[in-house]
């Protein structure tokens, strides 16, 4: 029987790969985040995970499958994607969301 994978088995994705789902560039992800847009519908920030590749405490962020969904909806909510815009981010997303063998 197939399963979906669970959260300690999904995939990490680079700024630059997720930014593919949105087809925008790396910066534009990175603006947006900056400017507060990665938020839930009840105001909490969507805290993007961060793999430390020097001693200062900075990182390559890694975003989920879910993070990319949860961010595709804040930037609906903010207005910063159409209606369109979300259903492609979304279908993309759905489409990485292969079951796996058991």
């Amino acid at each position: 029987m197939a399963r979906r994978r669970t959260n300690t088995e999904e995939r990490l994705f680079s700024i630059g790969e997720a930014a593919k789902f949105f087809d925008k560039d790396t910066q534009w992800l990175r603006w947006r985040e900056r400017d507060g847009k990665f938020t839930r519908i009840d105001g909490t920030s969507i805290a993007v995970d961060r793999k430390s590749s020097n001693k200062l405490g900075g990182g390559d962020r890694r975003y989920t499958l879910s993070d990319i969904r949860e961010i595709a909806h804040s930037l609906r909510r903010h207005e910063l994607l159409d209606n369109d815009e979300l259903k492609r981010v979304l279908a993309r997303v759905d489409a990485f969301e292969i079951p796996i063998a058991s």
